[in-house]
């Protein structure tokens, strides 16, 4: 399912407050230009697509942080370019040095962030389609099986309408949000599994071997066994 992972000098991160800087998701996206290569804040910028002095602020306090090191200098007239890399190939972060308590806490607000963001993002594609239909709400009632169905529609919709069919529909925007409570077997729940992860990595090598992409997409897929 994935290569082999090549091997990588890791660094362990020993100060709080770099702790900090890392566990905010804005904090390491600013930091993905300097992992494994050296970067100029001019560069930085220009990949992330943000300010100059917006990016070069963030250099200044990772590098004050220890979390960026200055490789080298290039001589040019007037001031030299510097130029940036992460002090290891990969960072290492303690869960004793952040706030969070554990794994399921760092994972509750790393999590937090991201569905903030995906909520946000799926909210602005579809806005433009379902704005065309009138107004909006959410919708309760007893599916066939008997159980309480949670869905939302438009308030003069039918009673078969269901908004995942009309997501990928052609002229849809490529969103989609739900959720599935589903009994399975082990096996079937390993399959499924297997399933998910192999078309995540199956997506991401062809996004790799063919850049220049026009949108960028977050995609989020989780499942877990519920407790008895």
């Amino acid at each position: 399912m994935s290569s082999q992972p090549r091997p990588r000098a890791w660094h362990r991160i020993t100060s709080e407050a770099a702790a900090a800087y890392l566990a905010v998701d804005e904090g390491r996206y600013f930091l993905r230009p300097f992992l494994e290569r050296e970067s100029s804040v001019a560069q930085a910028a220009e990949l992330l697509g943000e300010p100059l002095d917006r990016t070069h602020y963030r250099v200044k306090r990772m590098l004050q942080l220890g979390i960026l090191e200055v490789t080298r200098e290039e001589a040019r007239a007037g001031r030299p370019v510097k130029y940036y890399r992460s002090v290891g190939d990969g960072l290492f972060v303690p869960f004793s040095l952040t706030s969070a308590a554990d794994l399921e806490e760092s994972r509750r607000r790393t999590n937090a962030e991201l569905d903030a963001r995906l909520v946000h993002a799926q909210t602005v594609a579809m806005r433009e389609l379902t704005d065309a239909r009138g107004t909006w709400g959410f919708r309760l009632f007893l599916d066939d099986q008997g159980a309480t169905h949670y869905d939302f529609a438009p308030e003069d919709a039918p009673d078969d309408f269901d908004l995942q069919k009309l997501q990928v529909q052609p002229g849809s925007p490529a969103v989609v949000a739900a959720w599935l409570q589903l009994p399975l077997k082990r096996e079937q729940a390993k399959e499924l599994q297997r399933e998910l992860v192999e078309l995540l990595l199956r997506y991401r090598a062809i996004s790799e071997a063919e850049p220049g992409a026009d949108t960028d997409y977050l995609i989020h897929i989780g499942m877990g066994p519920l407790p008895s």
